[in-house]
């Protein structure tokens, strides 16, 4: 498990940090 990779689905599954970036 990558810590980045899980990051990035994590931003990618919540719309507010979607859109914040």
């Amino acid at each position: 498990m990558d810590r980045a990779s899980a990051a990035r689905r994590c931003r990618a599954s919540w719309p507010g940090h979607a859109a914040k970036e």
